[in-house]
């Protein structure tokens, strides 16, 4: 499955504010479909965003047409990162909600748990 994006573009790239949904997001050893939501620069997640690892998967379309109708567009997610991307990676502070509590954690070259706050 490809990445579907709905946003703002620059050069036929995303530039600015929009959504990306895909598969194949790796983390710790698994593979999950992922929708992010935030900004880009240059066709790369870079700024403020949520990015979600989802059990299931929703196409775009679907998701902004449930939110178009304000339904619950809330796909079963297990991991939910809030924060500052750089060129795709999730860096610095930022808050991991999983099936198991929230926590504060710090961020370094992409996704990896440095240390629990």
């Amino acid at each position: 499955m490809k990445e579907n994006y709905i946003g703002e573009l620059f050069n036929d790239l995303p530039d600015g504010y929009g959504v990306l949904t895909g598969a194949n997001y790796k983390f710790e050893g698994q593979f999950y479909n992922y929708i992010y939501i935030g900004e880009f620069v240059n066709g790369k997640k870079h700024g403020s965003g949520i990015l979600k690892l989802l059990t299931d998967y929703v196409p775009i379309e679907e998701l902004t047409r449930l939110q178009e109708l304000k339904r619950d567009a809330r796909p079963t997610s297990i991991h939910e990162f809030i924060g500052v991307f750089k060129e795709d990676e999730f860096i610095g502070e930022g808050l991991l909600y999983t099936d198991y509590g929230m926590g504060i954690y710090f961020f370094d070259k992409g996704i990896k748990r440095i240390k629990l706050k």
